[in-house]
């Protein structure tokens, strides 16, 4: 894809989305070192070694990689649906959008802010278990109308889904636009439970972020006064993750790794980034000290561990995981009620404590950093999956 293609960019049919592949040869050289270190080997020295690295300061990683998380999705999602808006007589007056999950920056509600689009807020989630709701969008006014995350319309319970079943219901009666976002958890989980995908027009997703994606906007963060001499550098091989051959081609591979790590979703990839920088004033080999002089300034990246289930308590975790998934952000006394019989939520402090969730204004959700391996251990475990 290149620099004229990312202007032409749009949202597409649920479906094609397919995640970057990780590179063969990096997957057989992981397998290798880990292989050899299982059996008493010692893996290759890095440039630079981790206990001469340090984190970044807040400021320094906000010069490098600021937010938002999401790239240039709420531009997409504007272009995908401006012609369908502009239309007073479309084939559907209904658009579904189904992203990936951790969208911790509400891309279909920043989108409708910016417009301003009218916004229909969700019920309060402790009334969602009375097995009775009121209709929600009679009266709304004019203009195009957005359900920005129906995921918090509705509990994984047996009197939860009233509230979600009635505004399924009023959305095929109203002669108006009408964008409705959702995580591909939770529209995974409806499909089955209410026919919203039989009820709704087929949704679309964003493209996923390949590794020319992620150099465009990656490189584009770090592009300014004070970063503009900035070098990134592998701390393995001291490579430059930016760095283009002769022939205008990437030099290494860290970015194809980074785009089938994160699943070509762009906020774990940046929440990956963000995480992995490092910076060191003392260079631990020649090579370091060689390539430091030669940058004006170096920020190194390193190779983060990824979280691991307790093993006394791995299916239980994995319950709790789902549930947050599919709900997007739950209290604990929320999460008791979508649990079942056999779930524990009392795991929560040990969840923290291992960097698979984290809190956000009194309610728990999954990390962006730890999503990979959460999805990546449901699927081992035979859970059902998302959409994508």
């Amino acid at each position: 894809m290149t620099d004229e293609d990312d202007a032409a960019v749009t949202f597409e049919p649920i479906g094609h989305y397919k995640a970057p592949p990780l590179p063969t040869e990096h997957a057989l050289r992981r397998l290798f070192e880990r292989t050899r270190v299982a059996v008493g080997g010692e893996a290759d020295d890095p440039v630079v070694a981790d206990d001469h690295l340090e984190r970044p300061t807040a400021s320094v990683l906000d010069d490098v990689a600021a937010p938002p998380a999401c790239g240039p999705l709420v531009e997409e999602l504007d272009r995908t649906l401006r012609d369908w808006l502009r239309d007073p007589a479309p084939a559907s007056r209904v658009k579904v959008i189904v992203l990936p999950p951790c969208d911790h920056n509400d891309i279909v509600e920043s989108w409708a802010r910016e417009r301003d689009h009218g916004l229909v807020e969700p019920p309060d989630r402790e009334t969602l278990l009375r097995a009775t709701a009121r209709p929600v969008l009679a009266g709304a006014g004019d203009g195009p109308i957005v359900v920005p995350r129906l995921e918090r319309w509705f509990l994984r319970h047996r009197t939860g889904l009233a509230a979600v079943r009635t505004l399924l219901a009023e959305i095929g009666t109203i002669d108006r636009h009408c964008v409705i976002g959702c995580n591909s958890w939770a529209w995974a989980f409806l499909a089955k439970a209410t026919d919203a995908a039989i009820i709704l027009p087929r949704a679309l997703t964003p493209r996923p972020f390949d590794a020319d994606r992620l150099q465009r906007w990656l490189s584009s963060l770090a592009r300014s006064e004070e970063t503009e001499a900035m070098t990134f550098r592998l701390s393995g091989s001291g490579a430059d993750v930016f760095a283009l051959d002769d022939d205008g081609k990437r030099s290494n591979r860290y970015l194809e790794q980074l785009a089938a790590r994160s699943l070509g979703i762009p906020w774990i990839a940046w929440h990956l980034w963000r995480q992995s920088l490092r910076t060191g004033d003392a260079p631990s080999s020649k090579k370091a000290k060689r390539l430091a002089d030669r940058d004006d300034r170096t920020l190194w990246i390193s190779d983060l561990d990824e979280p691991a289930l307790p093993d006394d308590r791995e299916e239980q975790a994995l319950l709790v995981l789902q549930a947050l998934l599919i709900h997007g952000a739950l209290t604990p006394g929320e999460l008791s009620h979508v649990m079942p019989p056999e779930g524990e939520h009392d795991l929560i402090p040990t969840l923290l404590a291992t960097g698979f969730v984290e809190r956000s204004d009194g309610k728990v959700r999954v990390r962006p950093r730890a999503y990979p391996t959460v999805r990546r251990e449901l699927k081992a475990a035979g859970y059902p999956m998302d959409i994508l």
